[in-house]
């Protein structure tokens, strides 16, 4: 699955235009963690490879979800800097309130 020489999906017949690598390993990952119950019935170089394939979807995996949660406390971030300005303009416009009366 890593090696470019395999130029994935590419090389591959009878898929949609504009086939992704990412969509390719979408469909081939359940199939590889499928295979390994078979793991006794494959040659040993055969598991090595699957087992190397499988880690590779663990860390895209762990790196996907850990973008997502920096993008939500990004967003978090900015979401308490709005209520933190808004606080304090209300708070400047009650001060100007009270001494222009």
């Amino acid at each position: 699955m890593s090696d470019k020489s395999l130029r994935l999906p590419e090389s591959l017949y009878n898929v949609p235009p504009k086939f992704t690598l990412s969509e390719f390993r979408v469909y081939v990952f359940p199939v590889l963690a499928s295979l390994a119950s078979y793991h006794a019935h494959l040659e040993p170089y055969l598991q090595q490879n699957l087992i190397k394939c499988l880690e590779v979807r663990e860390k895209e995996k762990y790196i996907f979800h850990r973008i997502c949660n920096e993008r939500e406390r990004e967003r978090e971030r900015k979401r308490e800097i709005i209520i933190r300005i808004t606080i304090h303009e209300n708070y400047f416009i009650s001060l100007q309130n009270i001494f222009e009366t």
